[in-house]
């Protein structure tokens, strides 16, 4: 971003705009945020930035944005675009099942119902996805739900199925 004395106009346009959007309080970021978000860089520009303001909004346990909750929050965005990376690398897992079950024969995994690829590859990444969501919000399951976009009773209930354990332990059935 070339115009970094923009950036706290900015801020203040993206808290008041998300804060009613997402249903959270309008929470502004302390000085020494502010000061952390002039020296990053923002390579994806504005919209990183707006990114990197709503996951603070999110994210952020008391009544302003935090240095920590800034960190976090960019975090967030590295994590990211290393998850395409890792979306890649879940396509090349699919294929290589997907190629193996197509040579056992056409009809290999018909009564199986539920557990074929397509199940196994589903809870795998439900697990991963749901695990992020719980480390990203230190294990606040309010705030891991909304970061999937998902109702808390479903947050739950998913955790629950998939035998996901509290952050820092391995799951319920290993």
């Amino acid at each position: 971003m070339e115009r970094r004395g923009d950036i706290p106009l900015l801020v203040a346009h993206f808290v008041e705009r998300f804060a009613d959007e997402l249903g959270v309080p309008r929470r502004w970021p302390t000085e020494a945020a502010l000061e952390r978000l002039k020296v990053r860089a923002w390579p994806g520009n504005v919209r990183e930035l707006e990114n990197a303001i709503k996951r603070a909004l999110v994210l952020a346990s008391g009544d302003v944005i935090t240095p920590d909750d800034i960190e976090q929050a960019t975090a967030a965005s590295r994590g990211a675009s290393a998850l395409s990376g890792a979306a890649s690398d879940w396509a090349e897992q699919a294929r290589r099942e997907i190629a193996e079950r197509f040579a056992s024969g056409p009809d290999a995994g018909e009564a199986e119902g539920a557990t074929g690829p397509y199940w196994s590859f589903v809870s795998r990444l439900e697990r991963a996805v749901i695990r992020e969501a719980l480390s990203r919000s230190r294990n606040n399951q309010i705030q891991a739900a909304r970061l999937l976009g998902i109702n808390r009773n479903t947050l739950r209930k998913k955790i629950a199925e998939l035998g996901i354990a509290a952050a820092g332990g391995g799951d319920a059935d290993s």
